[in-house]
């Protein structure tokens, strides 16, 4: 993003209830990008309902209290362009649901272990847009 002629970091928020996962991932993303972290759907929901907005928001499925999907369909009520800023992750073992949901959505998806090659190929994606 350019904003006078010069290059602003992207803004990413990482959404993990896995405090080992979140903090290497955020690690490794600070060189480059403006980087927050929420541990659950709730408090990653909280930062959007506050007028927070993000170049992508890389969320985990599975979480306590409200998981990746249920996020998904409350930041599509307040901005669907910010949900369709979504990049889910989750291990390979999916329920038929989730994994029914993630086909009827055109976002971007990630599966545990996953090459951080992968993710940035995924984020550069939305530089484009």
């Amino acid at each position: 993003m350019i904003v006078n002629g010069l290059a602003q970091p992207s803004r990413i928020l990482i959404v993990d209830d896995e405090f080992i996962f979140s903090s290497v991932l955020e690690e490794v993303l600070l060189d480059d990008h403006e980087v927050f972290t929420a541990e659950s759907g709730t408090l990653a929901l909280a930062l959007v309902n506050q007028g927070q907005r993000f170049n992508v928001i890389i969320s985990d499925i599975y979480m306590p209290s409200m998981g990746g999907i249920e996020l998904y369909k409350a930041i599509k009520n307040i901005d669907p362009k910010q949900a369709e800023r979504i990049i889910f992750v989750s291990a390979e073992s999916s329920t038929a649901s989730t994994q029914a949901f993630l086909k009827s959505i055109p976002n971007k998806k990630l599966v545990k272990p996953f090459k951080l090659k992968e993710l940035r190929v995924l984020m550069n994606t939305f530089r484009a847009q």
